[in-house]
């Protein structure tokens, strides 16, 4: 190195050879907001649910949407089925992204939701 330095300080006039310099890193990519890998399995849990919840809570005098939260907030928290799949993480995405429309849209295709019968 003493020699390597010395060089350096004999040749100034000529040019001393520089380390060549690290490349920079790439730019970190943009974050991309990651959709939930088990919707599908989510819909059709919660479809499930909303099959055989909608009847009983009719015949409570409940809503429609009563229903539909029961199915997409107490029961994601709850069902251990629906906890393994983050299924409460799907459906906040899905409001979050999507306004609520993969799950909303569920509830039309319920006929007992639909109907009370």
């Amino acid at each position: 190195m003493k020699n390597f330095t010395l060089l350096c300080s004999l040749l100034f006039l000529v040019g001393c050879p520089t380390p060549t310099p690290e490349p920079e890193p790439d730019p970190p990519e943009p974050v991309v907001e990651v959709q939930c890998q088990t919707i599908e399995r989510c819909q059709l849990l919660v479809q499930a649910c909303l099959n055989e919840m909608c009847p009983k809570y009719f015949a409570q005098g409940k809503s429609a949407a009563d229903a539909f939260q029961y199915c997409t907030v107490d029961m994601t928290a709850r069902h251990p089925i629906m906890r393994q799949h983050d299924c409460a993480q799907c459906i906040e995405e899905d409001r979050r992204i999507n306004r609520g429309r993969n799950f909303g849209s569920i509830i039309s295709n319920v006929d007992r939701c639909q109907t009370g019968n």
